[in-house]
């Protein structure tokens, strides 16, 4: 469907709006170019964005949703939908939508992250370990993937085969914090390494988004020492 100018005008500056980091500014204008033309894919999916950014997840996953149905082929809008329905903790429709861009596209990294992650809620380390690892067989140099199969890792009770994969993450980012973390918190882990976590927790309380990440990590079992 084809917008009008009207609605062109106010998907763009919604964008705009998004872009400039003010989410409820683009979101009336994005609610404005929806009401003339409610189905389109790409407005309806900045929509979403737009409403993650302000916190609204249960809106955006009402969006995202109907995404996902007007655009059942493309891959990357049904990760985007798992990944909030994830962060919901509907952990049974994250699978669904996430196997389904899987299915579509093999090669897309985000949605073999976020698999590992719901599968690892389900408790199926297993599972999740395997997605893990086929994300970082797609992306060697992200520590995403690494630092996920170490999660998988230690609910296994593998734990000496994680900590190498936690300091893998950490040397290609330094700024991962969580996998810092759960580095330095265990007793097994290199001296070197504990003094990370000391005051980390303090100011990351001061950052909600990092602690959020962190303190929202599935299956930790030592969460509850940070």
């Amino acid at each position: 469907m084809r917008l009008s100018s009207g609605s062109r005008y106010e998907s763009a500056l919604g964008r705009a709006y998004l872009r400039l980091g003010r989410a409820e500014d683009a979101c009336a204008a994005l609610e404005r170019a929806l009401h003339t033309n409610p189905d389109d894919v790409e407005t309806l999916d900045t929509y979403r964005e737009a409403l993650e950014a302000c916190g609204r997840l249960e809106a955006a996953y009402t969006v995202g949703r109907r995404v996902a149905r007007l655009a059942p082929g493309n891959a990357v809008i049904q990760q985007r939908a798992g990944s909030i329905a994830l962060r919901l903790g509907r952990v049974n429709e994250a699978l669904e939508l996430l196997d389904h861009a899987v299915a579509l596209d093999s090669r897309l990294v985000p949605a073999h992250s976020e698999r590992s992650r719901a599968l690892l809620a389900s408790g199926r380390a297993g599972a999740a370990l395997a997605a893990a690892n086929q994300a970082h067989a797609l992306a060697p140099d992200l520590p995403e993937p690494l630092a996920l199969a170490a999660e998988a890792l230690i609910a296994l009770q593998r734990d000496d085969e994680a900590r190498p994969l936690l300091e893998q993450a950490l040397a290609l980012d330094a700024t991962l914090l969580p996998a810092a973390l759960r580095c330095a918190i265990s007793w097994r882990a290199p001296a070197t390494l504990r003094p990370l976590s000391r005051g980390r927790s303090v100011r990351l309380r001061s950052r909600p988004t990092m602690w959020r990440i962190l303190s929202g990590s599935v299956n930790c079992r030592w969460r509850r020492m940070i």
